[in-house]
């Protein structure tokens, strides 16, 4: 006999614990990746933003990005200065699925780079390993890094699990997200660099 269970719509209080859960999630992760990642991945960062929280600033459907870092790169034998934007789609425990790959795909429409971050607790860890599997998966296809974090404190415990594929995003939507997702000194400090 088949057991039929009905999903109605969640209620407010679990909305607002997903939320919440998210949220909280980001300071950690961009004092880590200002501090540890870009270390790491030997990057002269010039910010590391919050761009989930804009407040009224336009967007569409999956274009906030939750955490952007900015670089501007030059190289000996290449001529010319190379504005590198990385965007990190944060997802709590109760969210680890492919719609979160989609999510940083469209974000990579301005960015050279997008990740899709997971925050997956150790004792989570077995319970989510399939679904981790499936969003890697699909991300490799598309070019988009992966990471998981058992401690968003901690980059001890994060691990790269597809590295990001760096793309030449369209000069006009690289411009536009410039101005109207970074904060006004993150502009400056990018227009200085670039002179």
């Amino acid at each position: 006999m088949a057991v039929v269970v009905e999903v109605g719509t969640p209620d407010a209080e679990t909305i607002q614990a997903a939320i919440t859960n998210e949220l909280s999630l980001y300071e950690p992760m961009r004092a880590v990746i200002e501090r540890d990642w870009s270390q790491d991945h030997r990057q002269d960062l010039l910010a590391v933003e919050i761009t989930a929280l804009g407040g009224s600033r336009p967007t569409g459907i999956w274009s906030r990005l939750d955490i952007t870092t900015v670089e501007v790169r030059t190289f000996e034998y290449v001529p010319g200065k190379h504005l590198d934007v990385n965007t990190f789609e944060i997802k709590s425990p109760n969210a680890v699925n492919v719609q979160a790959v989609y999510e940083a795909l469209a974000h990579r429409r301005a960015a050279t780079r997008s990740y899709v971050l997971f925050y997956v607790p150790p004792d989570q860890a077995s319970a989510l390993k399939d679904d981790v599997a499936d969003v890697a998966a699909a991300a490799r296809m598309h070019g988009i890094g992966v990471v998981t974090a058992g401690d968003p404190y901690d980059y001890g415990t994060w691990e790269e699990l597809e590295e990001a594929r760096r793309v030449e995003p369209d000069p006009e939507r690289l411009n536009d997200f410039v101005a109207e997702q970074l904060t006004e000194h993150t502009r400056s400090l990018i227009s200085r660099r670039l002179r």
